[in-house]
């Protein structure tokens, strides 16, 4: 069943037609506005009787905590499913995009959430010797849930005077006693399984089917858990002992590439290994230190887009080699059986056989080899109208199943993130509960008879609507169209970014309201654009900043601040010392 409690809410309505739809959105968009509490902090549908309505859908999220109400239809949470119940593919990261307090939120106000990352950590206690739950949320007593950002926290605007290794993010900063322990691979890798099984096992209990998975390195583990090929308790283990024997190799550096595979690999040379091929022209390199930063100077000189993956290891490279071995006599200690849910093999990039997810010797290729997590995005793409679902932290693989080629089998497709950035202010809970928003506009799959139906169109609603539209018959009307996702650019300054955003992420338009990370960004990508906005405007647009300004009309409003700033401070310059 819905167990969500808190604050955060979310309406997922139906309707005959979209006249009615729009009719229930109005309704509960005045209700809220006039504080009238929705009698339950679950979900809300129509009427019984169009509950699962194909057609016609419509999704809100909303705060409400008896002193404040807002609710939003954000971009794609409003419109016509394209198909009804279409299956969803769940993708699992790998390290990279962990963070402390990642799913702090989840952990605070979703019990499912909580009840399975804290019988994992339980079982891992032994095994690794801590509560992970001290590593992942260090002041998880005391820490307030975030709140909801629009455009995400302002902050400090960046001074101006050309930085680019800070702009880009190369800059590294001490990370805190809490960070540095988390990074230690023996630590990352448990405690990221832990938080993605514990956030699929929270989907599943909202009523979400598991039809197909793909995992990214350590996502496959996960992917194999729960297709039962291992038991909950062995996959634990199993990952813990594996990074354990890891984390007694050599440190090594992995860096992400804005190249193709046939481009980077003549580039490699004796020390280097391709570890990932992410996309058409996105792959990951991985090696010694020394050997990863010279390769990221000789590309920066030729103007290559690359990036360091947080990384304490050269995960799937030659450097996995020596302990090889023994990570196969270690998988022949637990009991593997046939996949009972689809999911495709990193090794090869198609849905993974029996024989090899039974295999042991599969798991050691599986550590040394590259990621071909293109070839298996492909694979999947050849099911038409799947859903793609990124189970874990960040967005880096909703961006590659965004960019991958477009042909016919890929005309429907639909990619939904549900765990924030690290940089991303927004509430855990909000975030997740907005992709939920988003698969069901979008047609998924979905159990409704776990969630609670109430009709919107009672008396009560009723009357709120009837008073709210005396009150101000224009303002729900105006309202929405103000967030109207295809609204054109509409400043000289909207206008050029939105030309830049088509071009790194190869959009055909973009529309003043539309997200950055939602069309296909990463931090790859982002990188690039930041080159472009100080090429174009001659202002600092850093890493950190981009996810906090994400959408295009709030990005372009931060650059003429930008500007505003560097015009004043010439001005100033100018005119000299007062007399």
């Amino acid at each position: 069943m819905f167990e969500q409690v808190g604050p955060w809410h979310i309406a997922l309505l139906s309707g005959k037609t979209p006249a009615d739809l729009e009719a229930k959105v109005r309704t509960l968009q005045a209700q809220l506005a006039a504080s009238v509490g929705v009698g339950t902090s679950a979900m809300i549908f129509g009427d019984h009787a169009e509950v699962g309505s194909r057609g016609h859908r419509a999704a809100l999220v909303f705060f409400q905590d008896g002193a404040s109400t807002a609710a939003e239809i954000t971009p794609g949470e409003m419109g016509t499913a394209a198909q009804e119940s279409r299956a969803v593919a769940l993708m699992f990261p790998g390290l990279g995009d962990h963070h402390v307090e990642m799913g702090l939120n989840l952990y605070q106000g979703e019990p499912t959430f909580r009840e399975h990352v804290d019988h994992c950590t339980e079982l891992l206690k032994r095994e690794i010797g801590l509560d992970l739950r001290n590593v992942i949320y260090p002041a998880r007593a005391q820490a307030p849930p975030r709140a909801l950002s629009a455009g995400g926290a302002t902050g400090d605007l960046p001074r101006q005077g050309l930085d680019l290794r800070r702009m880009l993010g190369r800059v590294r900063e001490e990370p805190t006693a809490d960070q540095a322990l988390l990074n230690r691979t023996s630590i990352a890798q448990p405690a990221l399984f832990v938080v993605e099984y514990a956030l699929a096992k929270l989907w599943q209990t909202w009523g979400l089917p598991i039809h197909v998975m793909i995992g990214y390195s350590l996502g496959e583990y996960v992917a194999a858990c729960l297709a039962g090929v291992l038991s909950l308790e062995d996959s634990l283990t199993l990952v813990a002992r594996r990074a354990q024997l890891i984390d007694k190799l050599p440190s090594g550096a992995m860096l992400a590439v804005s190249l193709s595979e046939d481009e980077l690999s003549p580039l490699l040379g004796d020390h280097l290994s391709l570890a990932a091929v992410t996309g058409p022209e996105f792959c990951v390199a991985a090696g010694p230190p020394e050997a990863v930063l010279e390769l990221q100077r000789r590309l920066a000189a030729r103007g290559t887009a690359c990036r360091q993956v947080q990384s304490s290891h050269a995960f799937h490279s030659k450097m996995m080699d020596p302990i090889a071995d023994r990570v196969t006599r270690l998988v022949e200690m637990y009991t593997l059986r046939p996949p009972q849910i689809p999911y495709v093999s990193n090794v090869t990039g198609t849905v993974i056989t029996a024989a090899q997810a039974t295999d042991p010797t599969y798991w050691a290729t599986h550590m040394c080899r590259p990621v071909r997590f293109a070839d298996g995005l492909r694979e999947l793409l050849q099911r038409p109208e799947c859903i793609f679902l990124e189970v874990g932290p960040g967005q880096t693989l909703s961006s590659l199943a965004i960019q991958q080629p477009r042909g016919a089998a890929s005309a429907g497709r639909r990619v939904v993130a549900s765990m924030r950035h690290a940089h991303d202010g927004q509430s855990d809970v909000a975030f997740l509960l907005k992709a939920l928003g988003r698969l069901w506009v979008a047609g998924a799959s979905l159990d409704t008879s776990r969630f609670p139906v109430l009709s919107l169109l009672g008396e009560q609603g009723a009357a709120v609507a009837a008073s709210a539209e005396e009150v101000n018959p224009d303002g729900l009307a105006a309202a929405d169209a103000c967030t109207e996702p295809g609204a054109e650019p509409s400043t000289d300054v909207e206008k050029t970014l939105a030309g830049l955003w088509q071009t790194h992420l190869l959009a055909p338009r973009v529309g003043r309201h539309d997200d950055f990370f939602s069309l296909g960004g990463n931090s790859l990508v982002a990188t690039r654009l930041i080159l472009q906005i100080f090429k174009t405007f001659r202002v600092n647009l850093p890493l950190r900043r981009m996810y906090e300004v994400r959408i295009l009309s709030a990005m372009a409003a931060a650059i003429e601040v930008l500007l505003a700033g560097k015009s004043e401070k010439s001005k100033s310059t100018e005119s000299g010392p007062a007399s």
